[in-house]
């Protein structure tokens, strides 16, 4: 593992070394924050909202940026009737940003965190409800538009129970 962080972290510096960015006016800011909502799909389960607020690094010189994302949501599964409420994810992401010029920043990445979400069956013979967590991968995809509106889709791969996901958002 410790082996494929250290190729991960010298592709990205290779990448800034190599990658000069136009500068200019389209020059992406330093920080970026990021307030967003959308929903959460799962199969064999009804559409949750979530919303999600961001921070943002975008790396000098490259196409790069880290963030740090915390979200909150929630998916209700019909045939389990499990209703689950995901009180806290909390993430780390790395985007690559395709381009940084002009009015659309199409951009990919992928995001590591933990979640912590309450469970409650809600089954009429014996209700139960759990406190469950565990670690969450989160690739992603979207666009950016005019350097301020986001519309973001993302699969969350949570590594403990059943709770992976799809979602989309938009964000500002």
């Amino acid at each position: 593992m410790k082996y494929h962080i250290h190729i991960l972290i010298t592709m990205i510096l290779t990448s800034c070394f190599f990658n000069d960015l136009k500068a200019g006016n389209d020059r992406p800011k330093a920080i970026e924050v990021e307030i967003s909502a959308g929903f959460s799909l799962a199969p064999k389960a009804e559409a949750g909202m979530h919303v999600m607020a961001e921070a943002r690094w975008n790396l000098p010189g490259c196409r790069f940026d880290i963030g740090l994302q915390a979200a909150n949501g929630g998916i209700f599964f019909k045939e389990r009737q499990e209703d689950v409420k995901f009180n806290l994810i909390a993430s780390v992401f790395a985007d690559y940003n395709f381009r940084t010029s002009g009015k659309l920043t199409p951009f990919a990445g992928l995001g590591a965190g933990y979640f912590m979400a309450e469970s409650a069956i809600l089954l009429q013979d014996s209700p139960s409800s759990a406190t469950i967590h565990g670690p969450a991968i989160t690739p992603r995809i979207g666009i950016e538009l005019l350097h301020h509106l986001r519309i973001t889709a993302h699969y969350r791969l949570t590594l403990k129970q059943d709770m992976s996901h799809w979602g989309i958002s938009l964000g500002w």
